[in-house]
This record gives structure tokens, sequence and C-alpha cells, in this order.
């Protein structure tokens, strides 16, 4: 018998127990993440800008079990995602409280961790755990709601993919499959194997397993009653999730003559129009590709600059024109359609992309295909022409979804 299966009789007979004398489970819904409005962490220093996110942290827990899994989530986190966890200092108005709970009958409940809520609060924000629960997949699927990553099975889709048992879940619990339709997809496809996945034994109700043990489940995969088995580490999906929520920055560079779309003079004023200059690291030639919406097979994004000194302006084609050589500009983001831009592969041999602005249907372009710095950008007709295609630089090569050894990094069991 697996281990996971010995802990869910355990936990539904000693929850009937409690049950029989009155114990009622904590309430769900008091720190189900799915019941706070989120907020996105903090950009950090990166290479040609800001980006990614900070999340500062600091750990009040009990035991060397707990205080090492979590130390491993960070490290885990942090090698592949575009956010690191840091240790809080003074400095830092918003922090996770990483909590352990002396009170062990939260894990009899299958409440052995919970996240206060989606993303950044504001102020103190606890992630409790509970004592002795030292699960790695339990304790990352919390640190993705700290982040803002909610329930894949509340996402507004569902539906289409899984049948959920109302039945069968603990009353305590109903609020955690319940679907969330201010909730966002991010343009990806519904992964049954997400770490943020609840498994098709989450949340049982006692009287449930009671009745009909292991033949019954919370949710299952529609064509597939065996039920939901989530993954102990983020999947590629859960991964893309994250760069599409904390895009890092990124330069776009010109095919035709090797330059980047720059902020003149680093001015990052209301209204600047942006040229292509020669490439560097500096903040000015940062993007973030922030994910907008997906209509049809077509994923939109805004382009917003990751230089600080131009905080919250994004590329925009200057009066939402429709007409060819409409320049380039610096807006503050809105997210309208003369901001949101399509990235479409140029060819089958080629690395870049025609950048088309959905407003107009039209594409980012050099003026006149010229080669010097200053050169204006513009949208033009799209022609597929050098000074149309744009590369991407600076991903950073270091994500990876592979799991390190969950000992590096440790002060208490270094590698």
């Amino acid at each position: 018998m697996s281990k996971q299966r010995r802990e869910t009789i355990l936990r539904a007979a000693l929850a009937l127990c409690l049950s029989l004398v009155g114990w009622t489970a904590p309430s769900a819904e008091a720190w189900a993440a799915h019941a706070v409005p989120d907020s996105h962490w903090d950009r950090r220093p990166m290479r040609s800008g800001y980006g990614g996110c900070r999340v500062p942290y600091q750990m009040e827990t009990d035991t060397d079990e707990v205080h090492d899994t979590v130390i491993a989530v960070i490290n885990y986190i942090n090698l592949t995602t575009p956010c690191i966890w840091e240790q809080r200092t003074f400095a830092d108005p918003a922090w996770v409280a990483i909590t352990e709970n002396d009170f062990n009958l939260l894990w009899f409940t299958d409440l052995a961790a919970s996240s206060q809520g989606l993303g950044k609060l504001g102020g103190r924000q606890e992630l409790r755990i509970c004592h002795g629960c030292n699960d790695f997949d339990l304790i990352l699927h919390e640190m993705g709601h700290a982040m803002g990553l909610m329930h894949e099975h509340q996402r507004p889709d569902r539906d289409q993919f899984v049948n959920i048992y109302r039945g069968n879940v603990q009353d305590s619990a109903q609020g955690a499959f319940d679907i969330r339709y201010e909730g966002t997809t991010l343009g990806l496809p519904y992964d049954v194997r997400s770490v943020m996945h609840y498994t098709g034994m989450s949340f049982m109700s006692p009287w449930a397993y009671a009745a009909c043990g292991f033949s019954c489940s919370t949710i299952e995969i529609k064509g597939y009653p065996q039920g939901v088995l989530s993954s102990t580490y983020f999947t590629d999906t859960d991964l893309e999730a994250m760069r599409r929520r904390y895009p890092v920055p990124t330069r776009l560079i010109a095919m035709h003559s090797g330059r980047c779309i720059d902020i003149p003079n680093a001015d990052g004023s209301q209204g600047n129009p942006v040229q292509q200059f020669d490439c560097h690291e500096g903040a000015n030639q940062g993007w973030l590709l922030r994910w907008s919406k997906k209509e049809g097979d077509t994923d939109y994004y805004v382009v917003e600059s990751a230089d600080l000194g131009a905080n919250g302006m994004c590329l925009d084609v200057q009066w939402a024109s429709q007409e060819p050589g409409a320049p380039v500009i610096l807006w503050p983001c809105h997210g309208g359609d003369s901001q949101l831009f399509s990235f479409t592969k140029a060819g089958q041999l080629i690395t870049g992309y025609l950048v088309r602005a959905k407003h107009s249907n039209q594409c980012l372009d050099v003026a006149w295909a010229d080669e010097n710095n200053g050169a204006a950008v513009v949208q033009s007709t799209c022609t597929s022409g050098g000074n149309q295609i744009w590369g991407q630089g600076n991903r950073p090569e270091r994500l990876t979804r592979e799991p390190p050894d969950p000992r590096c990094g440790n002060p208490r069991d270094p590698c």
C-alpha cells in the first residue's frame, strides 16, 4: 500500500472518530487561497531592467523537518522560476511569515498547509504548515498561492476536463472546489498534473471514505475514473504560468540591423517615441512581455518598459492610428488594442518574430529599413522584411524544470 493511501486511511479514520465526538474541522473558507484577491510581488533587479519578482519571507517554523523542506522548496523556486524568495529585511513592508501549527489535527482534515491569500497582500501574511508536515509538493503548492497561482481545478473551464463530486467533499472545504470566474487561465491549457491541482482524494469526507473507500474520489479526470494525481514539482504549464505572471526583461532586436528598441536618453516621459539603437544591457532597452488575453489561437501581450524610470509605460501606437508609418511611443499602460501585440514566428528557419498590433493588424517596423542609430520604430503593413523581424535577448538560461538536489543551499545539510 502506498504512503498516500496509508495516510488517507489514517486521516479518514481519525476524522470520522473526531466527528463522532462533535469536533468540527477548521473552515477552509477562512484560509483557502480562493477567497482573497491577489496582487503581484515587486519586481527585482535583473539584467536589462526590473522583472520577475522578489518575495521576502520570515521563517517561524519549529521542527528541523519542516524547516529543511521549506529551504529545499525555496531553492527549487529560486532556480526554476522568475521569482526569488529572500529573507525579509526591516526595509520590506510586505512579507510571508512561514509558520508551523502546533495543532496537528489539521493534518487529519487535509488542511495540512494553507496560504493566507493569493499573491502579495501587504504587511505580514502567513503561510501555515502543520506540525511536522514536510511534504515537498504540499509546501510548493502553498508557496505557489503566495506568488499568485490559483488552483488549477478552480479555472472557469474546469468542467470540460474534470468531474467534481461535491457529496464526497468535507463541508468545510466546499469553497475550495468552487469555480473562480474572476480567475484567469493565462491562455494556458488545462493541466491535470499541475502542482496547483487537487488530487482525487483531496478533502475526502470521512463519511464518503467509510462508505466506498478508494472507489470514491472528490475529483476525477473525465473518462479516467482513477482520479487525479498531481505533480511533485512545477509542470511545464506551471512554469509558463509563472513566466506570464512575472515576465523577465528581454530586448527586442531588429534582424536587419542587429540593434534594439530603445527609449531615447532613457527618458520615460509619456509620448516619447522609441527608436532603434546599439544594444546594451541598460534598463531602457529592457521590455516585459505581459500576457493580456487570448483570442482564438492568438496570444496578445502588452510590452511594458522594465526601466523604473519609465515605470508603468508601455509601447503604444500613437493615437491608436490605423495608418502605416504611425510612430510607436511610450504611453501609460492601459491594455487597449493599440497596446496589444501578438508575436508570430517569422518562418520555420527564422528565429525572430513578427510583432503585430491588434488594433491595426500592422507590424512593428524600423522606418525605411534604416540601419542607423536613432531610426524610428513605427507600424507598417506586414511584409516579413528583416526590419519587421524581431529577436529576443536576455532570456535567463538558468530557468529549468529539473529539480535540484533538495539539500543544496541548506545550511543545515549543505551539498
